[in-house]
């Protein structure tokens, strides 16, 4: 008989720890008042035991960046309404003055021109629309905006304009024909004191400029009329810079450059709404040599300017350029001191508050011209 085999020996080591397996899940407790009668609407009840709780930190900073930024924009906008509306009372009353019907509401001119470097020309009618005209508007105040699409557009055209009157003055052009408006008739002197109780308004420094220097071109130079772009066409025609290069021969020798074909005969041009006119036509003669030659003591200029209307400059700027885009975003939430600055100046020229134009002094003159 066959013995068993012995047990084996006892381990000395530890038991292994096992840990002990997942605790069964309580039983959820049944919703009750609200909560149990949006169960039976769909609501998945994830939704109705979850319990509130801080949000991540990640989603803590989303949140306080957007509300931050949307609360300056909403209160720059609010404030920019509620500085425009405090104008707005202010002048509500004289728009609701009644006028006779050959009287004629107070008029203002507003001029504006293209900023420098920037290509939308008409930013600064944008900004007078926005800022300035609401408080015009309200105030019954008439307005004729002229702006400069081009550098330097505004002051050839009130050049011209001072130059047309100074020569309607002087007898050289009859004067232009005018809309016959019911009601007795306006004299000259009426339609200047018109001029001259109405006011300009400038939009920024760059549009004072080309304003001061029209007037000055226009009261110190003549009467003639000469068209500056004819004037540097003939500068740029003998000039050298825009001939046709010189023909270079394999032998080295230069060649002039190949004449251009001559022009059909006229039986054989093509009617094309690019050419309106034979290539043979004569070229019209510049304006100043098909006007009349004006006396010489009439192109002396005047010792003193007339008088000008009042003068508000707005103060303006437009903010270009990529190193700038912090300054576009100041500028973004803080439209309001525009809406302030564009207030006052309307309201300034509805109340006819003027002074007089102060020049620099003899003495800051004279250095300047020891500088010089």
């Amino acid at each position: 008989m066959a013995t068993p085999p012995p047990p084996p020996p006892a381990s000395s080591a530890p038991p292994p720890n096992i840990p002990p397996g997942p605790e069964p899940p309580l039983p959820e407790a049944p919703l009750t008042g609200w909560k149990s009668a949006l169960e039976h609407t769909g609501i998945p009840k994830s939704w109705l035991r979850a319990k509130p709780r801080l949000p991540s930190r990640r989603m803590m900073i989303f949140i306080s960046t957007v509300s931050a930024l949307t609360g300056a924009y909403v209160y720059d906008r609010r404030e920019c309404k509620r500085i425009r509306q405090e104008y707005i009372d202010k002048v509500k009353h004289l728009g609701e003055v009644e006028m006779k019907p050959w009287e004629l509401p107070r008029k203002v001119l507003v001029y504006a021109c293209k900023w420098p470097g920037d290509e939308e020309y008409d930013r600064s009618l944008k900004w007078f629309k926005r800022n300035v005209k609401p408080i015009l508007v309200e105030a019954a105040i008439d307005y004729e905006f002229k702006n400069g699409n081009q550098y330097g557009s505004l002051m050839r055209a009130i050049s011209d304009e001072i130059r047309d009157r100074r020569r309607i003055e002087a007898g050289l052009d009859p004067a232009p024909r005018e809309i016959v408006i019911p009601g007795p008739p306006r004299s000259p002197t009426e339609k200047r004191d018109r001029e001259l109780a109405g006011g300009v308004i400038i939009i920024g420094r760059h549009t004072f400029k080309e304003y001061i220097e029209g007037i000055k071109r226009g009261w110190t130079r003549g009467l003639d009329k000469i068209d500056e772009d004819e004037v540097l066409a003939k500068l740029l025609e003998d000039d050298g810079h825009f001939d046709e290069p010189k023909v270079v021969s394999a032998d080295g020798d230069e060649e002039e450059a190949r004449p251009k074909a001559p022009a059909p005969p006229p039986n054989q041009i093509v009617l094309s709404p690019f050419q309106l006119r034979p290539p043979n036509a004569p070229q019209s003669q510049p304006k100043a040599e098909q006007s009349a030659a004006v006396p010489a003591h009439l192109n002396i200029p005047p010792t003193q300017i007339p008088e000008q209307p009042p003068l508000a400059l707005v103060p303006y700027t437009s903010v270009l350029g990529f190193l700038n885009i912090p300054l576009m975003l100041w500028d973004f939430f803080n439209t309001r001191k525009d809406v302030q600055a564009g207030a006052e100046a309307a309201y300034a020229v509805i109340a006819a508050q003027k002074r007089d134009f102060e020049g620099p002094s003899d003495a800051y003159v004279s250095s300047l011209q020891r500088e010089e």
